[in-house]
């Protein structure tokens, strides 16, 4: 009766491994779907944002181009040209902004391959010239301020605030 009994519990144990491992295998799959929502997700994101930043560095070229339109118009003395140095260098990075955010366009239409568009987008893009801005001005990085070394003292408490007494009514009938 004991063999009889060890066989019984040897095949109980076995069953619940094997139901075990099911669930395991099973929660492996939702999680792994999971994960690749999470990361669609986040790429995505990603992908927003950079777009969202070269479209504002589209509109300071545009705007330091309509300035450097502006003088030279102002000074009366010329007119503006495609072949102006500084002209060509605006053109010449507003269309590179102008395809940077066409690839993030592209690559948030795209289902699951938000991040290799970004990462194409990079390999293709051509090194940053300094001179194609020629009138952009950089500001120096904000700096954080460092941290107290002495520790922040507790607010002080409030005294509870005294409560009106209560208006009695009386109610005429």
């Amino acid at each position: 009766m004991k063999e009889e009994t060890k066989d019984k519990t040897k095949s109980f144990f076995e069953s619940v491994k094997k139901t075990f491992d099911r669930g395991i295998k099973a929660s492996k799959k939702a999680l792994g779907v999971a994960g690749d929502a999470v990361q669609d997700f986040s790429d995505k994101s990603v992908l927003r944002i950079e777009k969202m930043q070269l479209e504002t560095k589209q509109k300071k070229q545009f705007e330091l181009l309509g300035e450097h339109t502006y003088k030279i118009l102002s000074s009366k003395t010329s007119s503006v040209k495609s072949t102006d140095t500084k002209v060509k260098a605006f053109l010449a990075e507003i269309s590179r902004l102008a395809d940077e955010i066409k690839i993030r366009e592209d690559g948030l239409k795209d289902n699951g391959t938000a991040k290799k568009a970004a990462s194409k987008a990079e390999a293709k893009a051509p090194a940053k010239k300094t001179a194609s801005k020629p009138a952009a001005k950089k500001s120096a990085p904000v700096k954080k301020p460092a941290a107290k070394a002495t520790a922040k003292k507790p607010a002080a408490k409030k005294a509870p605030a005294k409560k009106a007494p209560a208006k009695k009514t009386t109610s005429k009938k």
